[in-house]
């Protein structure tokens, strides 16, 4: 046996390898690989001899590995002679060149290789580079028709017209699937049919027990803006519901502390290599809390996205307190924090802004789904608390696609950098550019 192992290592060593030219391996760490799958490039200039005797030389490799390997497992075969490497079945030596292609001056071939025969093609010199072979889709394209029109405004960068229906669209494959948004609010109604079964308990901090109940709707209103198949914006995300809202819609800075320790550590604990968490707080506080905006920059410590409310107020009746940076966590360092306009492309009049808040969403006339006996139940509510979910959405939508996160703090800038510019009428005087959040739909749904 110990033959027959030296002879495989010679010709996996040897034949056409150099130990000095190593080809590029392309799409090496894709969450889409398929394992054992490479596409195989040779260098142009081959001519159909050198390929052909290349390929042989590749089968050549591979078999020798495979009967060395099966010559581990005798036993299926009973017994063998070390050097009778011709007694194993033909039928059972399957052929590793999957395909080939030949288009002028690129060549090469698909094959199923072992990890040590793929480094060893990477040091041949007639190798031009080796790619993973990954899976593709087509780019999905699904319409929902006479959508909200919150839903639309976040894909597209046309003036909207009041009372109009439009379609909203969205690539089925960049909806949400695999994340996960904790909703810090008064608990959410997870028997909702528009939930699909994908919202669920967390903790009702006013209760102090694990399975909650919403008596306000107002949670259950966010997390339908959010992930809902019918009013969501990321139908295929999950929500978590944290209740710090009473049946009154009143919490304390101590319960948002709680809501908010809970889900960071829930975040930790959960079993995902790569874990795309939102945290989405529709509250504001009368006065900024230290406590609360040093948990929030926890949370985006670990990477997970805070999305707040910039915070509502009669600006008329109280000009002192229209300073975003008043309250928190929307005054939070590294919240993003939302501000809300309405159909007619107004900045809405209850709005705190300033330097600490980031981006506009829609935030008047929302309708989404609501608690009542009926499971099918709707409501329509306006505020900053409804803007918020409307970003948090769109970026469950951006980061389920992505293997790779981006720190919060740079998704806040491309989000920024991204939206749809200066098109939002009655800013305040001291207010002098506004940005709308906008998640374009795949190319594919354009007419």
């Amino acid at each position: 046996m110990t033959a027959v192992l030296v002879a495989v290592v010679v010709v996996l060593a040897t034949g056409c390898a150099s130990s000095i030219y190593q080809a590029p391996f392309i799409n090496r760490d894709s969450q889409d690989a398929i394992e054992g799958e490479y596409l195989v490039v040779l260098k142009g200039h081959l001519t159909e001899e050198k390929v052909a005797a290349h390929i042989d030389h590749v089968r050549t490799q591979a078999l020798l590995e495979y009967r060395y390997a099966k010559k581990q497992e005798s036993d299926i075969y009973g017994a063998v002679e070390e050097d009778d490497v011709d007694a194993y079945p033909k039928r059972m030596q399957p052929d590793v060149i999957m395909t080939t292609f030949s288009v002028g001056d690129i060549k090469g071939y698909g094959a199923r290789l072992s990890d040590r025969l793929r480094d060893n093609l990477r040091r041949m010199k007639e190798v031009k580079y080796i790619e993973q072979n990954i899976i593709g889709r087509a780019e999905s394209c699904k319409i929902r028709r006479n959508a909200e029109w919150g839903l639309v405004r976040t894909t597209v960068q046309t003036i909207l017209g009041k009372g109009k229906k439009y379609d909203y669209k969205w690539d089925s494959d960049g909806a949400g699937k695999g994340v996960v948004i904790y909703v810090i609010d008064s608990g959410i109604y997870t028997d909702h049919e528009d939930f699909e079964g994908r919202a669920k308990w967390g903790y009702d901090f006013v209760k102090n027990k694990e399975q909650g109940e919403d008596l306000s709707g107002h949670g259950t209103h966010v997390a339908g803006i959010i992930m809902s198949e019918t009013y969501g914006i990321a139908n295929e995300a999950t929500a978590i519901a944290v209740r710090v809202l009473d049946k009154n819609e009143i919490t304390t800075t101590m319960r948002a502390v709680q809501g908010l320790e809970w889900a960071i550590k829930h975040h930790d604990q959960r079993p995902e290599n790569v874990k795309k968490s939102i945290i989405n707080l529709s509250i504001s506080t009368s006065r900024q809390s230290h406590a609360i905006n040093d948990l929030v920059t926890k949370a985006t410590d670990k990477n997970i996205y805070v999305v707040s409310a910039a915070g509502n107020i009669d600006r008329s009746k109280d000009e002192q307190c229209k300073d975003a940076c008043s309250s928190s966590p929307g005054s939070a360092r590294t919240s993003i924090t939302v501000m809300a306009s309405d159909e007619d492309e107004k900045f809405a009049s209850f709005n705190k802004y300033g330097d600490c808040a980031h981006i506009i969403a829609p935030g008047h006339n929302i309708v989404s789904t609501y608690i009542g006996s009926n499971r099918r139940a709707t409501y329509t509510l306006s505020g900053t608390s409804v803007a918020a979910p409307h970003v948090s959405g769109v970026i469950a939508k951006y980061i389920s696609s992505l293997s790779v996160l981006p720190t919060p703090i740079k998704l806040r800038d491309e989000l920024v950098f991204n939206a749809t510019k200066d098109i939002i009428v009655d800013l305040p005087a001291d207010m002098e550019h506004s940005a709308v959040i906008y998640y374009p739909a795949p190319k594919i749904c354009s007419p």
